[in-house]
């Protein structure tokens, strides 16, 4: 996996494979995600140890 880094302003971020981003393209901007396959998110504060 792969972080991307999708906007610095904020505290949440975008993981996937290599190969998903060679084939889909990476997203430059969050409302380009819609237009990628999800699996599920959370938010970085409740994944937060």
């Amino acid at each position: 996996m792969i972080a991307v880094p999708v906007s610095a302003k904020q505290r949440q971020i975008v993981v996937a494979a290599p190969a998903y981003l060679e084939a889909a393209g990476t997203p430059l901007h969050p409302r380009e995600l819609t237009q990628h396959r999800c699996i599920g998110w959370r938010s970085a504060v409740e994944a937060a140890p």
